[in-house]
């Protein structure tokens, strides 16, 4: 009987031994012819899926900018919108003229409209011949005078159609005398004939002084008309440097 029982203990441990090695736990007396090839089923279904690990980010060193990844959509303020402008002033004839014996300029607008009132007007005399502004020669309270006549007109009833205006500038006879301008006139000029004789032929002479007339409106749109003193009909004779001494003989 005791032999039967020692038996079938050896046969247990025998059989536990066996089933340790096999199941990988460390226990005394397995040799490595034991376990060599086998799979651990616990370990197999225990063990985690790997994990994706990002990439790690530098650190931000202090008072630094990051950039911007979104778009920036900062409101556009749009230009203003600047309204819908009259007409031009218009003016439909200008005529400047100097009456012989006389040292005064005569201006004559035709059609003066503007949509509005009339702003600011100046007037400029300029002496084509010499290449000189002469504007100084009209008297400054006749300049007073002419755009206090205009200043404000423009929008009344009679004024709207357009209208018409004259006005004469008197001048400092200065100009005249030290010769910075040759005043329009028919002169006697000495002409020599083939055999040598001389004669006086009266001509038109002068200096060719432009007349330029400049109006704003109140809506700061401009008009700008000139004219000379001589009209389109007249043949004017030059005599600067030759009978008369140049301009500004002082």
């Amino acid at each position: 009987m005791k032999m039967a029982l020692k038996a079938r203990s050896s046969r247990k441990w025998v059989a536990l031994l066996t089933a340790g090695c096999l199941a990988g736990i460390g226990l005394q007396g397995c040799t490595t012819d034991s376990n060599d090839g086998a799979i651990n089923p616990i370990l197999i279904a225990s063990s985690p899926n790997p994990v994706s690990v990002g990439p790690t980010l530098a650190p931000v060193e202090p008072d630094t900018t990051t950039p911007i990844t979104t778009p920036n959509f900062a409101q556009i303020t749009p230009p203003p919108i600047r309204p819908d402008l009259p007409d031009q002033p218009q003016i439909t004839g200008f005529n400047a003229d100097q009456e012989f014996a006389s040292l005064s300029y005569r201006i004559d607008i035709t059609g003066l409209r503007v949509r509005g009132v009339i702003e600011s007007v100046t007037i400029q005399a300029l002496n084509i011949t010499c290449g000189t502004d002469v504007t100084s020669a009209i008297r400054p309270s006749a300049i007073a005078q002419f755009q206090n006549l205009l200043i404000g007109r423009g929008n009344t009833f009679v004024d709207a159609p357009g209208f018409d205006f004259s006005f004469t500038f008197p001048t400092d006879p200065r100009f005249f005398d030290d010769l910075r301008i040759l005043s329009k006139g028919i002169r006697a000029i000495p002409t020599a004939d083939e055999e040598g004789e001389i004669t006086l032929e009266d001509e038109l002479t002068g200096d060719d002084v432009v007349i330029v007339l400049t109006v704003v409106d109140s809506f700061g749109q401009v008009v700008r008309v000139d004219n000379s003193i001589f009209s389109g009909d007249e043949e004017r004779t030059e005599i600067r440097g030759s009978a008369v001494p140049a301009c500004g003989n002082l």
